[in-house]
């Protein structure tokens, strides 16, 4: 069997010049696997780079026809867009993609199992070099029928190069995650362990937007509690469920500060950019009108967003406070003097409560606890002990407060110094040699 090759598709060199990020290269066996309609996708990365293989292993239909998979330069799109049972937007375009591993190993071998046919065959970097026209490749199959192995394939990327830069397993965890974000029937395995995303929680910005100049996008731009400490702020831009560029903020972070740009993600699927993707998938096209159109469009966007941050950010404690609907009503029903008690706590405390500035449920918690310390002295020594507190007990105890009642943390402290006092005296009971 010999390859059939579009001879356009030699401009786009197979190789370390097309692949330039290690991501870029497990990113195309994971579209591959998509595209088979894998539910299941395990990969295995080598301890020792220079001595291993690199493994990929899915469960999807396996190679139905050698003929088509030796036939390169051939958009398959041109035939169908989405995957015949599970309905899935086609990654693969021209089959390049098959030949990533090159960039960092010397022989990739292909194990494949498609309804009760084995199909076993590798391709020789060398062999390549060796023939200017790679349609005089001979592709040496070994085809085993009648076995009971399930479908899937299985792509070994052999003879690795020592000097390749390869980034650490939780690195290749986050690019995989950022490539192709969580699918429900779609799961990611390195070296065993589930590739999981880390949920950002936060206000919620729906993108649906269709426009002349770049097409139909769709997704959501989060603005977080606070950082997060998986991934990096920004968005991600992707075509086919498949990331192309990001997390980038795209040069707001020289107008905002890094308080402010830290809280901002989002994921965007821009699937009319795809005819705009660089051939290696690692960016688009940037002087291209469409791209820049789509640019400066999300970059107003975050803009906008993240000066209601600012805004927010600069939100006057005290006199949110104060306009509470429930304070109101609760403060109303204090005599004269307690109430002016009551704005001399709000006053004292409110400083405190920057920290929590953002989840409007958790200071109007904090407004009754100060209600509470106006009418009884035990709430007093609590919101004493919150002037001097570190950020963190303020936001833990705003949080406790949603789930116990008042009562129920006056008990369980009183228990917890109780035990604390017996658990003191035995201690000076057994320090003491007597």
């Amino acid at each position: 069997m010999k390859f059939s090759f579009d001879p356009r598709i030699i401009t786009e060199v197979i190789g370390k010049g097309n692949y330039t990020e290690f991501r870029s290269i497990i990113s195309e066996y994971i579209a591959n696997a998509w595209d088979a309609e894998a539910c299941n996708i395990y990969i295995t990365i080598p301890e020792d780079f220079e001595v291993g293989s690199i493994i990929i292993k899915d469960d999807g239909t396996g190679i139905k026809d050698i003929n088509s998979f030796v036939k390169i330069g051939y958009n398959v799109q041109m035939d169908n867009i989405y995957t015949s049972s599970f309905r899935r937007n086609i990654i693969g375009r021209k089959g390049i993609g098959r030949f990533a591993g090159f960039a960092c190993s010397r022989e990739i071998s292909y194990q494949s199992y498609n309804n009760g046919t084995e199909m076993e065959f590798s391709f020789d970097r060398s062999e390549f070099l060796k023939h200017e026209n790679v349609q005089e490749i001979e592709i040496k199959e070994k085809i085993t029928q009648n076995t009971n192995f399930p479908n899937g394939t299985i792509v070994s990327l052999n003879f690795l190069d020592g000097s390749y830069s390869i980034p650490s397993l939780n690195q290749i965890e986050r690019d995989i995650l950022l490539d192709f974000g969580i699918v429900d029937d779609f799961k990611i395995f390195l070296n065993g362990k589930l590739c999981e995303y880390e949920d950002i929680e936060g206000r919620v910005y729906q993108i649906d937007k269709v426009s002349e100049d770049f097409g139909e996008i769709k997704g959501q731009i989060i603005i977080s509690k606070g950082k997060s400490k998986k991934l990096q702020p920004g968005l991600i831009i992707r075509v086919k469920n498949r990331r192309v560029e990001g997390p980038v903020l795209f040069g707001i972070e020289d107008t905002f500060s890094s308080k402010i740009t830290n809280r901002i993600y989002g994921d965007i699927t821009a699937n009319s950019l795809e005819d705009i993707i660089s051939s290696g998938r690692e960016a688009f096209i940037q002087h291209d009108e469409k791209y820049k159109s789509l640019v400066q469009y999300l970059k107003d966007q975050l803009c906008e967003i993240a000066q209601s941050i600012k805004d927010d950010a600069e939100i006057n404690i005290e006199e949110y406070i104060y306009n509470l609907p429930r304070f109101q009503r609760r403060i109303e029903k204090l005599p004269k003097h307690l109430q002016d008690t009551c704005k001399q706590y709000v006053h004292q405390i409110a400083p405190r409560l920057q920290r929590i500035r953002h989840d409007r449920g958790l200071i109007e918690i904090i407004s009754i606890l100060i209600i509470r310390a106006t009418e009884n002295s035990d709430f007093y020594n609590v919101l004493k002990d919150l002037e001097t507190s570190e950020n963190m007990d303020i936001s833990t105890l705003a949080k406790v407060l949603e789930k116990w009642s008042f009562a129920e943390i006056a008990y369980s402290s009183s228990l917890i110094q109780n035990r604390i006092t017996v658990l003191n005296h035995f201690a000076s009971i057994i320090n003491n040699d007597a």
